[in-house]
């Protein structure tokens, strides 16, 4: 079984070869003793890629018993409603930059299933301006730390939907963060 690559934290400025992680946007570059599993799995990488190049985007779909409460509180969050017609009256699509998802009225849907199905992530530019409309927007929230390494740090808040979804919004990297504990 081949070695997972290693990754180091750098700047770009450093390792013009920057992989961002997916997680939280820190800059990562792969350790030089792990080129040669890296040229095996690109070779492998390639053949998926051909595979891949099919789909650009994902847009996921989430079940609601409130179609208008959950609109209104994405829309608190900065999100614009892309789509809301008659043609689909229990389906809302809503979307901000190459974010896009739906909302779809389900009578069978209970607010004790979410937890259950998915927890919904999104990454945030600014955690500081991501509180303050989660406040004005009268969402209960709960802000956690995250250090996986001494030198990697990011908040991440935790909130509820109006239908019962887990909502994690993730900060970006903040080097040099004092720990401590928040609201």
């Amino acid at each position: 079984m081949p070695q997972l690559p290693i990754w180091n934290a750098v700047t770009r400025e450093q390792d013009p070869r920057v992989f961002l992680c997916p997680v939280c946007s820190t800059p990562l570059t792969e350790s030089t003793e792990r080129n040669e599993v890296l040229a095996n799995q690109g070779k492998e990488a390639s053949s998926q890629e051909k595979k891949a190049s099919l789909f650009e985007r994902l847009i996921p779909i989430l079940f609601v018993d409130d179609l208008p409460a959950e609109r209104d509180f994405y829309v608190s969050l900065g999100f614009t409603v892309t789509y809301q017609g008659a043609e689909f009256p229990d389906f809302i699509a809503l979307g901000h930059g190459s974010i896009e998802f739906g909302i779809s009225r389900r009578e069978s849907f209970t607010s004790e299933l979410p937890d259950r199905v998915l927890t919904w992530q999104f990454g945030v530019k600014d955690i500081d301006t991501t509180k303050q409309r989660l406040t004005s927007g009268g969402v209960a929230f709960r802000e956690e730390w995250v250090t996986p390494r001494e030198d990697w740090k990011y908040r991440v808040l935790h909130a509820r939907t109006p239908n019962g979804y887990h909502l994690m919004l993730e900060g970006p990297g903040e080097s040099g963060a004092s720990v401590s504990s928040s609201a």
